[in-house]
Parts: structure tokens; C-alpha cells; sequence
């Protein structure tokens, strides 16, 4: 019966996909996540007459099809002959992992007529591959304006007793999904630091007050090591990003702790709602954080330099406030009603 059902859905999904009007179908995981959050982004400035979104693009005709993660093109890729066509293909691969393998990269990466990326380091790297600088387009990540709230401090506490957390503590921040798969991820994806983070809460945890707020799926090996630390934290999953509005006006700093990044989203999204960042030297915060002035980098991987930085924001409240300032200045131009223009006439105008 399983079988037949299987068997059922995917006719269904085929003679959807040939009838399809959309002239851009957007591929995601089929995950509530940041991937498919950009499609519904897509959707809503350029129309949902215009963009469809699969997950799985076989029988399209005619169409652009835009893999919305590597991860998602390599997995898919055993369709890929069924997917090109004449069909024009876009591929988004936001970070590039040192030393990783990419199956079947070589036979498919001539098949692509243009890649899409978020930062400079991974242009670089993209490069690196073998793809020509001329094939990769770089827009970076955009934010949602729901985000750009910025609490007084009677909402904070307001929301604090909301959600029982302590007044008088330093809250940081941690949002990005860094588990392994889409279960309770208590296998760590090292590539997003979460070792790093945890180590970097239990020196702050020797000096301060200290509150850790989470959110985003797979955070199981993160739970953990605050647990074993007796670092208090909450951790609470939202079923839509912009519930995340309430979470971020919590805060009194966000810590981005990754190895490597294709944004993360998270970045612009704390630079808007007034939180200051604390960041690892890669992905877009290199791109756009200008360390003192709009945020603080520290080298990957550093702990000392990372919790550094981290006490700096808690005893030196006039640099926290100067940074919030201009970070809002600077993700201005990141808005997804500014940066939908360039996915139209960058990636899916471009000849």
C-alpha cells in the first residue's frame, strides 16, 4: 500500500509539474528552514504567478529551475538529466566546505548555466572548483522587515517575564540550525561551530551572569553541553522566522561562532532588530561587519578572542549602542524588498 502511495503522489507531482505555468520554480528541501523561507521571500516580491516552488523539478519545460541549496542539487542529482532539457538551471551553493567531496560535481557542473552565491569567500572558493568567475552571481542573503524593531527596555523585561527569562542576566543569542539532519541533531555539524559556541558560554558563564537563548531545528548537541555546564538556557522552535522577532528583542548580543557561512541570516537579522553581533571572520559577516565599528570579529575558531569580545560588549555599553547604530545602517540595503530586484535581473533576466 505504501508502495502504491509513493507511486501515486509522484504521478501527481509529474503531471502537476508538466501543466505548470510558473516560469521559475524555486527547489527546496521540503524543511521549514532558511531555504524554504527564501522561496516564500521569492514568492511574495516577485508573485506567486511567477514562482513556484518543487521538490522535486522532473517535467518541467521551459522554465528556470533554481536549486535553493547545493546540498539540494547534489542530493537531487541522480534526476538531473530528467531536470535540464530546456530547461535553464540556476544552483545557490552559499558555503563551500573545505576538503568535502561533491559526487558527480565534475559530470554536473557544465550542465549549470549559472551559480549563485552570498558571500565573497564563497565566490572564491566556487572559482577554486573550476567554475567561471562569469557563470557565479553574488547577491547576498536578504533580511525581512518584521525584523526591524528595535525593543525599549521595559518591552525587553516585559518579554523576559513572558518567557521566564532572568532580567538581570546577559542573554546571547544563538538561532542557526548546527545539528546534523533534521532530527534532534545531537550529532554537531562542525562546519557551524557549535563546539565553539559552547565553549565560548562556559568561560562566559566563569564571568558573568549569563542566559542562553536558542532557537532553529537539530540544536540537541548544543542542549547538551549547556546542560552538562549548568548553563541556563531556553531553547524554543518557530513554526514561521518572524515569530523570532520577540526572541531577538530579548537579547543583548548575538553570537555567530562558524566555521564557514554562506550568510548566515541571522546576521542581518539581529544588524535590524538593534541586537550587536559577535562573529567568527567568514561568510557574510566578513563581507559587511566592520570589526568596533558595526559589529566585532574574531579569528574562527579563537575562544579567548571570541569570549573577549563577547565581555567587551558587557562591560562597555556605549560601544554596544554606537555598534547597533550603524549595524542598522548597514543592513539597510539588505532588505528582501531591495534584494528581490537583484534575484529578477541578475539571475533570472540574465542571458
Amino acid at each position: 500500500m505504501e508502495i502504491l502511495s509513493k507511486v501515486w503522489r509522484g504521478t501527481k507531482r509529474l503531471r502537476d509539474n508538466l501543466s505548470a505555468r510558473e516560469e521559475i520554480q524555486y527547489v527546496t528541501e521540503g524543511s521549514n528552514w532558511v531555504i524554504q523561507e527564501i522561496g516564500q521571500r521569492l514568492q511574495n516580491h516577485l508573485g506567486k504567478d511567477r514562482v513556484g516552488m518543487t521538490v522535486m523539478p522532473v517535467g518541467f519545460r521551459n522554465k528556470v529551475i533554481h536549486y535553493g541549496s547545493a546540498a539540494t542539487f547534489f542530493e537531487k542529482h541522480q534526476h538531473f538529466p530528467l531536470v535540464k532539457g530546456n530547461n535553464r538551471i540556476i544552483v545557490t551553493w552559499f558555503h563551500v566546505v573545505p576538503d568535502h567531496s561533491y559526487p558527480s560535481f565534475d559530470r554536473l557542473k557544465g550542465l549549470v548555466d549559472l551559480w549563485h552565491t552570498s558571500n565573497q569567500s564563497s565566490v572564491k572558493a566556487l572559482v577554486q572548483l573550476g567554475i567561471p568567475e562569469e557563470k557565479i552571481c553574488l547577491i547576498p542573503i536578504g533580511v525581512d522587515r518584521a525584523f526591524q524593531v528595535k525593543s525599549s527596555k521595559k518591552e525587553k523585561e516585559t518579554l523576559r517575564r513572558k518567557w521566564e527569562v532572568p532580567l538581570e542576566a546577559t542573554v546571547i543569542g544563538s538561532f542557526q540550525k548546527d545539528g546534523t539532519g533534521w532530527g534532534e541533531g545531537n550529532e554537531p555539524k562542525l562546519v557551524k561551530g557549535p563546539d565553539v559556541f559552547c565553549d565560548v558560554m562556559e568561560v562566559l558563564a566563569r564571568e558573568i551572569d549569563l542566559f542562553v537563548l536558542l532557537s532553529g531545528p537539530a540544536r540537541g548537541y548544543v542542549k547538551k553541553r549547556l546542560s552538562q555546564a549548568n548553563i541556563p538556557f531556553l531553547h524554543h522552535q518557530f513554526q514561521h522566522p518572524t515569530e523570532l522577532v520577540n526572541f531577538y528583542q530579548m537579547l543583548d548580543q548575538y553570537l555567530i561562532a562558524s566555521r564557514v557561512e554562506g550568510g548566515p541570516i541571522q546576521l542581518m537579522e539581529s544588524m535590524a532588530s538593534g541586537i550587536p553581533v559577535v562573529s567568527t571572520a567568514m561568510g557574510m559577516p566578513l563581507d559587511y561587519v566592520q570589526s568596533g565599528e558595526n559589529g566585532l570579529l574574531s579569528p574562527v575558531g579563537d575562544i579567548a578572542a571570541i569570549a573577549k569580545a563577547c565581555l567587551g560588549l558587557v562591560h562597555d555599553s556605549s560601544l554596544a549602542e554606537s555598534i547597533t547604530q550603524k549595524a542598522r545602517q548597514t543592513v539597510e540595503p539588505l532588505y528582501w524588498d531591495m534584494i528581490f530586484k537583484d534575484y529578477l535581473t541578475k539571475l533570472y533576466q540574465r542571458g
